[in-house]
């Protein structure tokens, strides 16, 4: 009741809007805190029904008895964290991916777009895994994405993993803009006066914006302008709290990788470098 602001150390703002949203129907409550991971968790045991077609149907049952049993998957949906529901959302955008790639149909880039959205207001770990799907799907279209730059960036001809590779990089990539930092940190540019980055900011997320709209207009520009309207509706709306909180669009665009990626060395955990060589196998055998 006394208001939320979006703070880049507590991850995105999505489980704080879904959490309040349970406490306004169930009251402030232990189970009511574990009600949103607990639905996610078990949503996510039966998302491999979805891929039935790409694993079989042994396999998707297979698929969904390890995800019920896995100690991590259990273990992150009973607890109040961003984890599972990132979880959930990169397998829905795989199934998307997929149904894609089979049918090419644009409800399944509208769908695309919206979990790829719900992914970075959830949490950072959204950037890889936006890479990882991105890295795929380049690998696969490679050929053809670099005949249509020759051609002068035509791209209206690409195969569907072109096409949903095209997507998440258009639209990811103006949240990128905070990796500036670190060339201007290498050739030595203090970045201190306020004024002067904030003037950074907003150039670096303007240019990364035009380029993906310009690569998109050359590829299916009203379908994609769709795509837009509901990756940064959803965005907007959540990281500026229903639009109470306007500086939250900036401290989600720009802060979130920014902050993090400032992070990265100081290794809070101080594990060894072999810490996840022996706890995944020995957890998720």
């Amino acid at each position: 009741g006394k208001g939320y602001a979006h703070d880049p150390m507590m991850h995105g703002p999505l489980k704080f809007h879904l959490t309040a949203f349970s406490y306004f129907l169930f009251g402030a409550t232990d189970y009511a805190t574990r009600i949103m991971p607990a639905v996610a968790g078990t949503v996510l045991v039966g998302l491999p029904y979805l891929l039935r077609r790409e694993l079989g149907r042994g396999g998707a049952l297979a698929a969904a008895v390890l995800l019920a049993f896995s100690p991590f998957m259990l273990f992150y949906s009973r607890f109040i964290r961003d984890d599972i529901l990132i979880v959930v959302w990169s397998v829905l955008l795989a199934i998307c991916m997929f149904r894609y790639m089979r049918e090419p149909k644009p409800l399944y880039l509208y769908l695309a777009a919206a979990f790829l959205a719900l992914s970075f207001t959830t949490m950072e770990s959204a950037y890889i895994v936006t890479f990882i799907f991105g890295a795929f799907l380049l690998l696969v279209a490679l050929k053809e994405l670099l005949s249509g730059i020759v051609r002068g960036f035509s791209f209206s001809k690409v195969s569907p993993s072109g096409s949903f590779f095209l997507l998440l990089f258009t639209l990811a990539l103006p949240l990128a803009a905070p990796l500036i930092r670190l060339p201007l940190q290498w050739a030595g540019i203090d970045m201190s006066a306020p004024l002067a980055y904030l003037w950074v900011k907003i150039a670096a997320f303007g240019v990364l914006f035009l380029i993906g709209a310009a690569v998109a207009f050359r590829w299916q520009m009203w379908t994609w302008l769709v795509c837009a309207l509901i990756f940064w509706g959803i965005y907007a709306f959540f990281y500026t709290t229903m639009f109470t909180n306007l500086q939250g669009f900036a401290t989600g665009t720009w802060g979130s990788l920014d902050y993090w990626v400032t992070q990265h060395g100081v290794q809070r955990g101080g594990q060894p470098w072999f810490y996840y060589l022996i706890l995944l196998p020995l957890y998720s055998f």
